[in-house]
């Protein structure tokens, strides 16, 4: 289930593995090959290091630590809004996800940009689960494919997941005896612009749209000054989210304005961004 659980395992073996082992091992063999160091060697040390390289291999199946972020290709679907936003109190924000990619990079001030793909989720009415052996023979693709799994119940929210990935060497683990700890917050950067507005739900209230709109401006003068879209919503009695109304805001400076937009504008924007209001 875990890196410590493997050690528990080999430990409570040990004794079985090591017979195994010594009775097994290999007596020929060139004297150049890489593995001459150790036929010279007592049988009982090689029989170590055969248990230090099966800990290693199984080490391999939970040798990952994932991070992940999660996306929406449904903007307006209440029943989001109801869990995700506090009651429809909330904002999502709309991003450029450039043909579902998006860059990062880890420190402000970096100029090297790791480009990350969006992963979308399969949603499966199957138990989901992560064999070890494969994970060690495979590799981090077979934990990837289970990580991107849902239960159909939440299909409704057509996600996609940033996964970002921390690998430990697993001869290190096997070394070890224990996944390291990363002191450090895995925090990564990308650039303002890919926000390309905000959707308000339909119960915020006036002070956090100020405090929203003002750290978009405020980030926006940092990078670029391109204007954002801001979109108001409205909760109707069919129970259905909609947009009411929509402005572009302007961010040349700290008090720049907004600037509405007309029915036909707003209809084409959100055809845009691909987000569908709720047929009536």
């Amino acid at each position: 289930k875990s890196t410590e659980s493997i050690f528990e395992v080999i430990r409570k073996k040990e004794h079985e593995l090591a017979t195994i082992f010594t009775s097994s091992l290999w007596q020929g063999g060139d004297k150049e090959s890489n593995f001459a160091f150790t036929q010279d060697s007592p049988a009982e040390t090689r029989a170590k290091i055969c248990i230090l390289t099966l800990t290693a291999l199984l080490s391999g199946g939970h040798n990952h630590t994932f991070y992940s972020v999660s996306f929406s290709k449904q903007a307006l679907e209440p029943k989001m809004w109801a869990h995700y936003a506090d009651g429809f109190k909330g904002c999502a924000l709309i991003y450029d996800d450039h043909e579902e990619k998006i860059d990062l990079h880890a420190h402000p001030n970096s100029t090297q940009w790791a480009t990350h793909q969006l992963l979308p989720v399969t949603y499966l009415d199957s138990e989901k689960s992560i064999p070890i052996l494969k994970s060690a023979t495979d590799g981090v693709a077979t934990k990837i494919f289970s990580l991107v799994q849902k239960n159909s119940f939440w299909d409704y929210e057509q996600e996609s997941r940033l996964l970002i990935t921390k690998t430990d060497d697993p001869r290190f683990l096997a070394m070890q005896g224990k996944v390291p700890d990363l002191p450090m917050q895995r925090i990564f950067h990308h650039n303002y612009t890919a926000i390309k507005g905000v959707i308000f739900g339909p119960r915020c209230n006036a002070d956090y749209k100020n405090k929203i709109l003002s750290a978009l401006r405020h980030n926006r003068l940092h990078a670029g000054r391109e204007k954002f879209l801001a979109l108001n919503t409205e909760l109707t009695s069919r129970g259905t989210v909609e947009v009411a109304d929509g402005a572009d805001y302007l961010c040349d400076r700290i008090t720049d304005g907004s600037s509405p937009l007309s029915d036909a504008d707003l209809k084409n924007r959100l055809n845009v961004l691909n987000i569908d209001q709720p047929s009536k």
